[in-house]
């Protein structure tokens, strides 16, 4: 991998301060300021990713370990609607991420790292609500809020509904 990095770092000069991978993603990961050289560095990681062949896959993985706490971040607040279903998200989170890094556009994107991280719960939030509204669920429905909000979905249930629990003690399925 440290050689294809002094491929990917020789061909743009903002990479070519970097000894190694390492030193690149702490740079990225320090929490100071320099927002701006981050956002150059990920500007020319991604041009290496949207190239061909080992160069494209190097800069790709070098973007998903800089992009790792955003990604975690994403996947905990994407985990409700997931359930159960642990690695069907993270293989999500990971596919959908590598996507738009290959799509992106450059010449409209001004912060890189918000951008690929926002896109990516965005699109994943509205896909699992498309799939919960085209799959009947019973007599409990999911309710999906717009992709904007960051709030968990809620169950919607009919007017009249209680908690299942309750029938235990001889009430039925109905609040009187």
């Amino acid at each position: 991998m440290n050689h294809i990095f002094r491929i990917i770092a020789d061909s743009d000069c903002v990479l070519r301060h970097f000894a190694d991978v390492g030193a690149l993603v702490s740079f990225l990961h320090d929490p100071g300021d320099g927002q701006a050289e981050k956002n150059l560095v990920l500007r020319g990681l991604v041009r290496a990713a949207q190239s061909d062949g080992a160069r494209a896959q190097s800069a790709q993985t070098i973007l998903l370990l800089a992009l790792w706490p955003g990604l975690c971040g994403v996947r905990r607040r994407l985990a409700p609607l997931y359930s159960r279903d642990g690695a069907l998200l993270s293989a999500d989170v990971t596919g959908r991420c590598c996507e738009i890094i290959a799509t992106l556009d450059l010449d409209r994107v001004s912060c890189i790292a918000g951008t690929i991280l926002m896109n990516t719960e965005r699109d994943l939030r509205r896909q699992r609500c498309r799939d919960a509204q085209s799959l009947p669920v019973g007599p409990v429905t999911l309710w999906c809020r717009s992709g904007f909000s960051f709030t968990r979905p809620e169950p919607r249930r009919p007017r009249g509904f209680s908690s299942p629990g309750l029938s235990v003690c001889g009430a039925d399925c109905r609040s009187r």
